[in-house]
């Protein structure tokens, strides 16, 4: 039996070794890797490294310095968006966005992996992506909780929320709702 669970880890290993030898997302799994592979030319055009204020763009930031921007709200809620996420927690970014105006938050989207329906549906959001470059990993699982540890000063949980007071980290939230009752 223990053989069975030693096999079972051995083959994933291997299903994730040959999947990172495609960069180019031969093999596109939405939220293995950043996926600016998938992205149409337009939409990589969009993708910008150092900050940008142009509706159009995408700026892939650091947690450190979105905190930094955070200072500017009194009260700040980022959503760390992952398009095609089907969990009752996930919402869509307008729904986000309309919760958050409603109650004077200045709503934040963070997309946790590129594609280009995320790009689409955020696109006039206020919006950031994360600089995988920075956390020296194109794996969102790796990429992600670093940018979440560097955001919140290494006092994140998981979760989809985080709720900010004038750049201070409060909490994090599985709900928006809960979120918005911080």
């Amino acid at each position: 039996m223990k053989n069975k669970g030693f096999m079972y880890v051995l083959r994933l290993a291997a299903i994730l070794a040959i999947i990172s030898i495609f960069p180019s997302c031969l093999v596109q799994i939405v939220g293995l890797t950043h996926g600016m592979g998938s992205l149409s030319k337009a939409n990589k055009e969009a993708i910008v490294f150092e900050p940008s204020t142009h509706p159009d763009k995408l700026y892939m930031t650091t947690g450190s310095a979105l905190r930094e921007q955070l200072k500017e709200y009194k009260k700040s809620i980022v959503y760390r968006f992952r398009d095609g996420c089907s969990a009752d927690v996930c919402i869509t970014p307008d729904a986000f966005e309309i919760k958050c105006v409603e109650q004077g938050v200045t709503p934040i989207i963070v997309l946790d992996c590129l594609t280009n329906n995320a790009l689409k549906v955020t696109q006039g959001k206020q919006r950031y992506g994360i600089n995988w470059k920075y956390y020296k990993s194109r794996y969102a699982p790796i990429y992600v909780e670093k940018f979440a540890e560097d955001l919140t000063s290494g006092k994140y949980k998981e979760n989809r929320f985080l709720v900010f007071e004038g750049g201070q980290f409060i909490n994090t939230a599985e709900t928006i709702e809960a979120a918005l009752s911080l």
